[in-house]
């Protein structure tokens, strides 16, 4: 019961505007409290010196109402009638007043003083009260507080000094020393009580747009992101946290759209080779099949089979790149062994369309070192077969693709081109995008150029793609790395 207590306790340090509030009156305290603590001390210091001042009147008020004769004497009632009308900060009524001499022996003492009562002249009083005249030395008597004033009387009778020891109690000076230090307690707790109060209401206040957005937020679901955070009306930390929130919804939609998109294309190219097979094995399943029908069913299950599989593995490259460098293994990566490789791969399809690859990287050549980049060696072998691959594709039989890298301005740059038909100049922009096919007859499923340029983006490369200008029909795609 009492950890579940302890527990539920320290729970409530989980709330912002408690923490924003203690934070707040704790340096508000660290403040107060010192600067209650001078005040204090420069009070009682100031009570101190005007009770010194005080001390002293009364002493120069007694040492001029004693009476000394010729013989010694001294007469000590004259002085308790002429001052017990005056108002001092100090109880007269047990003051204790004594004449000791320069040996400290007690000369006299008035009739309400005893040798016990007075704090006596030592050896280290006796420069200062030739000097000054007058020193106060505080001390304690059972408890109680007193106050000692030595004063150096004038000489009359005799050239030895003499000196008058008068003594008071603190009583008065003890009773407002205590009532400021509970004042002082009472308006500091009184203080940071309210501070508490007016720190935890701005801290609502200031914290009450947050909780606005956090309640908007909670608000918005994953079938209704296009709605948005209110922004505050002035630019300050909020406006940033509710803009930066908006600026993730704006992503977060276009990535559920794309991801809807995505998930439909893919169904839709799912679908059509997945009927054809179901189609064909009914009919297969009809009747008795000769020879002939038995390989061109084998061969179209075949081609089939096929464009699953290169579907399936477009969309794993996809997912992949999708997914960020997270999954991605960049190391340095020689680029022109990278295009050279893919030429190879693809050279027998180039044969099969009697198109002749020619490829162009004699500036590269130059160099005395390898021509490296960073980037994911298998991601750049796809990017470089894809564009390679889809220029045999549509260029025509018996015609050229040329692939050439050259250096510009410290930058990489390859480009393929291809004799084809070119692109119509309003599916330029559309080329990239994912499932797009265009107009052309050329079988495929849209993903190999949307592909190309994740890659390329992964790898902070510019992919472009333009028709020839030379006059001759064709395109070119240009990448920048």
């Amino acid at each position: 019961m009492a950890i579940f207590s302890n527990v539920k306790f320290f729970s409530i340090f989980n709330n912002l505007k408690i923490r924003l509030t203690l934070l707040y009156v704790f340096f508000f305290g660290i403040t107060l409290i010192p600067f209650s603590v001078f005040i204090y001390k420069q009070i009682i210091e100031i009570q101190n010196q005007e009770l010194n001042n005080e001390l002293y009147n009364y002493i120069v008020e007694i040492d001029n109402n004693i009476d000394i004769d010729q013989d010694g004497d001294v007469d000590f009632r004259p002085v308790l009638q002429n001052v017990e009308n005056k108002i001092f900060p100090f109880l007269l009524g047990k003051t204790k007043i004594a004449i000791i001499n320069i040996e400290g022996k007690v000369f006299a003492l008035a009739p309400n003083t005893k040798l016990k009562d007075l704090l006596g002249l030592k050896r280290e009083h006796l420069r200062p009260v030739l000097k000054k005249e007058f020193i106060t030395k505080s001390f304690e008597i059972n408890g109680h507080k007193f106050r000692a004033g030595i004063y150096l009387m004038p000489t009359v009778f005799t050239k030895q000094p003499f000196f008058l020891e008068v003594i008071v109690p603190l009583t008065v000076l003890e009773t407002i020393e205590n009532q400021f230090i509970k004042t002082f307690y009472l308006t500091i707790v009184t203080i940071l009580l309210l501070s508490t109060i007016v720190g935890y209401f701005f801290a609502r206040s200031a914290l009450q747009p947050m909780n606005d957005i956090t309640n908007e937020t909670r608000g918005i679901k994953a079938h209704d992101l296009k709605k948005r955070i209110m922004l505050p009306k002035y630019k300050d930390e909020i406006w940033r946290l509710a803009s930066t929130i908006n600026e993730l919804l704006d992503r977060l939609e276009k990535t559920f759209i794309g991801q809807e998109q995505f998930i439909q294309n893919a169904s839709h190219q799912l679908k059509t080779p997945l009927a054809i097979m179901q189609g064909e094995l009914e009919l297969f399943g009809r009747r008795k099949q000769s020879a002939d029908e038995l390989d061109r069913f084998l061969a179209s299950l075949k081609e089939e089979i096929k464009n699953l599989t290169d579907l399936n593995n477009n969309l794993l490259i996809l997912a992949r790149v999708d997914s960020g460098q997270g999954s991605l293994d960049f190391q340095k990566v020689n680029i022109d062994d990278v295009v050279l490789t893919q030429v190879a791969r693809l050279s027998k399809l180039a044969f099969e369309k009697e198109v002749i690859l020619n490829v162009d990287m004699n500036s590269f050549y130059e160099m005395e070192e390898p021509l490296a980049v960073e980037g994911d060696i298998d991601l750049l072998n796809i990017l470089f077969f894809n564009l390679i691959e889809n220029a045999i594709k549509y260029t025509n039989n018996g015609s050229t693709v040329t692939i050439k890298g050259t250096l510009e301005s410290g930058r990489i740059v390859f480009t393929v081109m291809d004799e084809g038909p070119g692109i119509n100049s309003d599916e330029l922009e559309l080329i990239f995008e994912r499932f797009y096919r265009g107009t052309t007859s050329q079988k495929g499923h849209g993903l190999g150029l949307a592909i190309c340029q994740k890659i390329a983006s992964i790898h902070q490369a510019d992919l472009s793609v333009t028709n020839r200008s030379d006059g001759k029909s064709g395109a070119i795609f240009k990448i920048i790395l």
